[in-house]
């Protein structure tokens, strides 16, 4: 990452980036589903085939250690996949820091805005998308190692699981 980045390219940087852990997710789940059922699959919504897959690799009969580290990935996903809600929800604002004595620009939710609900809210920080970002560009790789992406010709996690 270079020091040139700005929000707007940063989040769309997440956004790009997102969009191919997306179209991972969808290339493993139609290696582990028949034609026609991954069909009827293919248009729902990300967390709902995200499931699917969990489901699949609970049912499927492979090694503890594959099962262990997806479910790590998994568990390591949902805080990214509620990042990239975030960005679809919410507004830059131009507030106070949590210190209180100067200002910041965050990327908020705009019914969170008003601070009635503190605990719960999410004023994310340039900093944290930075930081979110090197997460999702990690877990894109994690998932390629899981889901066995390799050149054609080689076994995968997929063959396995069918």
């Amino acid at each position: 990452m270079c020091d040139c980045l700005s929000w707007s390219s940063a989040i769309g940087i997440f956004i790009t980036n997102f969009g191919m852990l997306d179209l991972h997710v969808q290339d493993f789940l139609e290696s582990l589903l028949p034609p026609a059922e991954f069909l009827k699959v293919k248009d729902d919504p990300f967390y709902d085939r995200v499931e699917l897959i969990k489901q699949r690799l609970g049912e499927a009969d492979c090694t503890v250690m594959n099962k262990a580290e997806f479910a790590q990935f998994f568990h390591r996903l949902d805080p990214i996949r509620q990042t990239r809600n975030h960005f679809a929800h919410g507004i830059l604002r131009f507030g106070l820091a949590p210190d209180q004595k100067s200002y910041i620009l965050t990327l908020s939710i705009p019914r969170d805005l008003d601070d009635s609900n503190p605990s719960g809210a999410r004023h994310l920080e340039f900093a944290e998308l930075q930081a979110e970002l090197k997460t999702l560009n990690e877990l894109i790789e994690e998932f390629e190692r899981l889901a066995g992406f390799k050149t054609a010709g080689c076994p995968t996690i997929a063959d396995d699981l069918k």
